[in-house]
């Protein structure tokens, strides 16, 4: 399950401390998103996302290059980053995609078309 509950202030994503979760099964994936596509990118939009997970609400930050970055939203901590595809981009805005957003659709497009997506 995946709703957006409402669109919020954009997140700071700079100095993000990790869950367990990430700490100890996505240590590869940040590795690769920093080491391969430059870093996680700015912060353009953020949401309130219920994924119906027993730890609440998750904010869900798209970046500049093609990346979500999930945080809890209690404790603000880094749940995992995801490589987006083009329609996981999509999904967020609800038919209504500001202009802005159509390139970092296109730098998604290109992620799933090398297949970093599976990181």
């Amino acid at each position: 399950m995946f709703k957006v509950i409402s669109k919020t202030v954009t997140a700071n994503i700079n100095n993000l401390v990790n869950t367990m979760h990430n700490s100890n099964e996505r240590n590869e994936r940040t590795a690769n998103i920093i080491n391969v596509l430059g870093g996680y990118g700015k912060p353009m939009y953020s949401f309130i996302v219920d994924t119906n997970h027993p730890n609440g609400y998750e904010i869900h930050t798209i970046t500049d290059n093609g990346i979500i970055v999930i945080q809890n939203y209690n404790s603000e901590k880094l749940i995992t980053c995801l490589i987006a595809r083009g329609n996981q981009i999509r999904r967020y805005f609800n038919g209504c995609i500001p202009i802005e957003i159509y390139s970092v659709i296109n730098k998604a497009n290109e992620h799933q078309a090398k297949g970093y997506n599976y990181w």
